[in-house]
């Protein structure tokens, strides 16, 4: 591709989930990869093609393969929390991409819908839903996405606070300043379904 193209255009590929799929990309020229299928929240390949892994996985295994060349990760769908972000960072992601999280705020496209119980929602549907496909003009489409509502969130500026502030407290518990340094210094701990119930709040309002 780097033959073909001027050397200042970034070309960004995708997506893949594994290893193998990443070097292929790699070695064609990529300057950035998309690392995810199947886990964004709006997504429906999993089921519709039995293909897909954890986001989570599929970075680890495209940083276990990253070579040379810089390459960047890019971590696409599964990012719920802040804690999410941290994960991805140190697992070897350059960049996130959000959607289910930023779907909510003002900023965002999608009508904002006020329910019957009071409560403010806002569209949000998957690039490869129906919505999305004929919206782009498409006639014949074949869905791996959902159309659904989200709750409104406001202003965006308040929602990419809560993300920033939760990855830099992610970085104190790793004892690191930045997000190379967190790649470096992250441990890894196996839990069971307990353990991670146990990480939720569970105190009874």
């Amino acid at each position: 591709l780097n033959k073909i193209l001027p050397t200042d255009v970034h070309i960004m590929a995708g997506n893949v989930a594994t290893g193998i799929g990443f070097i292929d990309l790699e070695e064609w020229g990529a300057d950035s990869v998309r690392v995810g299928i199947s886990s964004g929240a709006a997504c429906s390949t999993a089921i519709k093609t039995g293909h897909g892994l954890p986001t989570l996985q599929s970075i680890i295994y495209a940083n276990q393969a990253r070579r040379g060349r810089n390459v960047q990760i890019i971590a696409d769908g599964g990012m719920k929390k802040p804690g999410d972000l941290v994960k991805a960072f140190a697992a070897g992601a350059d960049f996130c991409i959000l959607g289910s999280l930023l779907a909510g705020t003002k900023a965002s496209p999608g009508k904002i819908i006020k329910q019957e119980d009071g409560k403010w929602m806002k569209e949000y549907f998957g690039s490869a839903s129906e919505k999305s496909q004929v919206l782009a003009g498409k006639t014949k489409v074949y869905e791996e996405g959902v159309s659904a509502l989200v709750p409104y969130t406001g202003k965006l500026e308040n929602t990419l606070e809560s993300l920033y502030n939760g990855i830099v407290s992610g970085c104190s518990y790793s004892g690191v300043k930045d997000l190379l340094s967190l790649r470096h210094q992250a441990i890894y701990q196996e839990i069971t379904t307990a353990g991670y119930l146990q990480a939720i709040p569970h105190v009874k309002l």
